[in-house]
């Protein structure tokens, strides 16, 4: 489902992602991205200051994909639920709760880290969120942006839609150094998976590789939120089956995608959609700026970090404009760049 081509009544969308929220137990043992003692507070005052006091200029909250994640777990534990993910983080969706309140529509999009979150997870915790598989306004589209991903998309995937990073992502970085970085999934291609691209089971073959690398044995067991379980084996005989249908050509295009630039995905996107601008999260990397063909792509960047920003979208009948915005730790934004949009 996705949202209608209608602006909103109070003309502002705000947009964030890759918050990376996550359980109590992994925030206690170092292993989550997002760090609450250095990242919450910050996301806390945003909330409060920029959406829930600003609730008659606000529109929409959108949560751009990566909001949850539970890929950070040992691959011998059983993930946690997504209610359990809640539990850690009721500061959070308190203040989501408020912005609901006050009358902002908060939608929520799936990214690869929360790639199975359902509607009934959200409806227990966070009535009146919804949850859309991306964002269309009328002079904008806004998606996580890990769909045409080689290792992040649901699609490379033929039994569940489970994106093949989360099993990089499950190893963690003591058995696997680099984890599925750019240059540590770019090291595991050229350490023999490379000469396999013209092959049905490339990507079985790439996890063949990063098994190797990570000494993981062939019976060796992940354990899954069900506590059910999937052996190595198994993990490379369901990717070998995955990349059959998809052309040399586009795996090449695939692979040579720069996660943290995601230009080209953005040119593709905007030559579907016919929109003037895209919106992604997915890279950590914020920025806004125009593509080689005129069009404008915007990202959000990421919570889980140092510095934190907002993409702001404001339509109106008369056109439209959209800024890169930077979060300060007291939660108030500054602007950094801004682009008119044309009157449509």
């Amino acid at each position: 489902m996705t949202t209608s081509d209608t602006p909103t009544s109070r003309g502002k969308t705000l947009f964030v992602s890759d918050l990376h929220l996550t359980h109590a137990d992994l925030y206690a043992s170092g292993l989550a991205w997002f760090d609450p003692t250095a990242h919450l507070a910050r996301l806390v005052r945003f909330i409060e200051r920029e959406v829930v006091e600003r609730a008659s200029e606000v529109g929409r909250l959108v949560l751009l994909g990566d909001t949850f994640d539970t890929w950070q777990t040992p691959m011998g534990e059983r993930p946690k639920s997504y209610a359990e993910v809640f539990e850690g983080n009721v500061e959070v969706l308190a203040g989501l709760a408020r912005a609901i309140e006050r009358g902002v529509e908060v939608i929520l999009t799936r990214g690869n880290h929360d790639w199975d979150l359902a509607e009934g997870d959200l409806a227990e915790v966070l009535p009146g969120a919804r949850l859309v598989d991306d964002v269309r306004t009328r002079y904008a589209h806004a998606e996580h942006g890990h769909a045409l991903t080689m290792f992040n998309s649901g699609d490379m995937d033929a039994i569940e839609g489970r994106p093949a990073g989360y099993f990089f992502g499950r190893l963690g970085e003591e058995r696997l150094p680099g984890g599925h970085s750019v240059s540590g999934v770019a090291g595991y291609i050229q350490r023999g998976a490379l000469n396999a691209l013209h092959r049905p089971d490339f990507l079985g073959k790439v996890f063949e590789v990063i098994f190797e690398v990570a000494g993981v044995r062939d019976e060796e067991e992940f354990v899954l939120e069900r506590g059910e379980v999937v052996t190595a084996a198994q993990v490379c005989q369901r990717y070998a089956l995955s990349s059959e249908d998809l052309a040399v050509r586009e795996r090449l295009w695939r692979l040579t995608q720069r996660p943290t630039n995601m230009r080209g995905t953005a040119r593709r996107r905007l030559e579907r959609e016919h929109k003037e601008l895209v919106i992604f999260g997915h890279s950590h990397n914020a920025r806004l700026g125009r593509t080689r063909a005129g069009a404008l792509y915007a990202n959000c960047g990421a919570w889980c970090q140092e510095d934190a920003h907002a993409i702001e979208l404001y339509e109106d009948e008369g056109g439209a404009r959209v800024a890169l915005r930077g979060v300060h730790e007291d939660g108030t934004m500054e602007t950094l760049r801004v682009f008119p949009l044309a009157a449509r």
